[in-house]
């Protein structure tokens, strides 16, 4: 049946109509996301310098999509709900949420203007009116819409200059994950908060339960390390940490005036500042150095093995052997004081011993305080560290206290356990002996060394073994200490020069009974002219 041309003009202009209410729901709904990601920009800048705000962000697989429905939900409550709580600690956080709440007023006018303007174009439509004309208002609109998207972006970036933030710190998690190489799984659990001040510059390492930071002071520019600790741990590394760095250090970074002539607190890593809100601790350390580990060996990869390339310090070590014995020295001092204090690291490995090297002389700083304890509540505190470096007496006893098979001979050695010092000396012990094996402790893959024969061989760390397994490492370590002196000549991949006075000190440290290990003094003694 044919229509009638009235009719064909009624039908164009119903389809035009329908066409326009689509397009103007569109707009609504693109002004709602965009919305969204401003109040998502917002909250995760007032999450950041407020120890009252809390998002959750939700990162789907592959995609990186934000679960914006929570995000909102959120949001609307955490702005009005904790405005007043954190205007007194942080001024500009009012700011912020002032210009974020005119925003949403402006962004409900703009949708209702939208609505109107779509609604007089379509009333004063005359039947005539061709298609072209509601496209021209069309076009216009959408003109005008970009041009305020503009206006916005350029409102948001003179905020964060306004408050001193740099624009990648609001970044969505998908820039902030691959910025600083994340896993999603640390996204959800770190998030992107930092507190105000800093300015994040790069991931420095990762902790058992923490983040370690490279960061930057916004006033003078200075650099240090800031470590994040979530206070969600179970292990509450983070009461660990600020009772060690209180021990010895005041906010601000100055030592203690009791241990000011305590050569010791020369090689700890100051602790310049704290911060606690109700999701972090974020403990801000001096910036010290490169990794032990780093400076003593590297490795190219072969097709199914490894390849050791030995480093600065290795090199320095085997060409001038003093500063090795120097190295020694100086952490056992810092043993000692803690020894003095009563407290134990509990975890002294190479990882955790941080270098700098000066004109004529290489310093040294022990970090990492997330394991520390005092020596009092030894069996009640002591928590899991690497195991390669534990002493057997430690391994033994986690491995009874899971009710795992274990030698009763080194259970027997814990009765009277009453020497302080014996937990970080094995450590230090395992450091020395890693240096001049050449090869990480815990390396279970094939690696091509050179001997003290110059043969190219394929080895292993001297404490690896398959799985890690706790029983199969404390034989080990009784298998390479009763052979101690063979081992320091036939493994000894670093070229190292092994004095007797170095065997008798590794002998001392590494004694697997720890009645009858060295203590901090009598290591001193024997290094006292060094």
């Amino acid at each position: 049946m044919k229509r009638s041309i009235k009719q064909q003009h009624q039908f164009q202009l119903k389809q035009l109509y329908c066409k326009q209410k689509l397009n103007i729901q569109t707009e609504v709904d693109d002004t709602r996301n965009s919305k969204l990601v401003r109040k998502l920009c917002y909250v995760q800048i007032s999450l950041n310098y407020s120890p009252l705000n809390k998002v959750e962000h939700s990162v789907f697989s592959n995609r990186w999509k934000i679960n914006k429905g929570l995000l909102s939900n959120k949001a609307n409550r955490l702005m009005t709900q904790q405005q007043s709580d954190s205007e007194t600690e942080f001024p500009n956080q009012p700011k912020i949420i002032q210009l974020s709440q005119r925003s949403q007023v402006q962004t409900k006018r703009s949708i209702s203007n939208k609505r109107n303007n779509s609604i007089g174009d379509y009333n004063q439509s005359p039947k005539n009116q061709n298609r072209a004309s509601l496209f021209t208002s069309q076009k216009q609109r959408s003109y005008s819409i970009q041009q305020q998207q503009q206006q916005q972006r350029q409102q948001q970036q003179s905020l964060f200059q306004s408050v001193g933030i740099k624009q990648n710190q609001a970044n969505d998690p998908k820039s902030f994950i691959q910025q600083f190489e994340l896993t999603i799984e640390e996204w959800d659990k770190f998030g992107n908060r930092f507190p105000f001040g800093f300015q994040r510059e790069k991931l420095l390492g990762r902790g058992g339960f923490s983040l370690i930071w490279l960061a930057k002071e916004q006033k003078g520019g200075a650099l240090c390390a800031i470590k994040q600790i979530p206070r969600k741990s179970k292990h509450e590394t983070h009461f660990k940490e600020l009772a060690f760095c209180t021990q010895f250090f005041n906010k601000g970074g100055q030592i203690k005036s009791q241990y000011q002539q305590n050569e010791g607190i020369k090689y700890l890593c100051k602790m310049l500042d704290y911060v606690i809100d109700p999701h972090d601790v974020f403990i801000m350390y001096e910036a010290c150095g490169y990794s032990l580990g780093t400076q003593l060996y590297d490795f190219e990869s072969l097709n199914n093995s490894y390849k050791l390339i030995p480093q600065k310090l290795s090199l320095l070590f085997k060409q001038f052997p003093v500063f090795l014995l120097k190295f020694i020295k100086r952490i056992t001092q810092t043993i000692d004081l803690l020894v003095k204090t009563g407290w134990v690291h509990s975890d002294i490995k190479s990882e955790n011993i941080l270098i700098s090297y000066g004109q004529q002389d290489v310093e040294y700083k022990i970090i990492d305080y997330g394991s520390s304890f005092k020596f009092v509540e030894v069996f009640d505190k002591f928590s899991m560290a690497t195991p390669e470096y534990m002493s057997p007496e430690m391994l033994t006893f986690i491995l009874r206290e899971n009710q795992m098979s274990y030698d009763n001979q080194l259970i027997e050695s814990l009765v009277n356990y009453d020497k302080s010092w014996v937990i970080d000396i094995w450590g230090l012990g395992c450091v020395v002996l890693e240096i001049i094996s050449g090869l990480p402790l815990w390396m279970s893959y094939d690696t091509q060394v050179i001997n003290y024969k110059g043969q190219k061989i394929m080895a292993q760390g001297l404490f690896a073994v398959t799985g890690r397994s706790f029983s199969k490492i404390v034989e080990k370590q009784i298998k390479i200490l009763t052979n101690l002196e063979f081992v320091l000549r036939e493994q000894n991949y670093s070229g190292i020069q092994v004095s007797p006075l170095l065997t008798q000190l590794l002998k001392g440290m590494l004694a697997i009974n720890p009645k009858q290990r060295y203590s901090p003094q009598q290591i001193l003694n024997l290094l006292q002219d060094i």
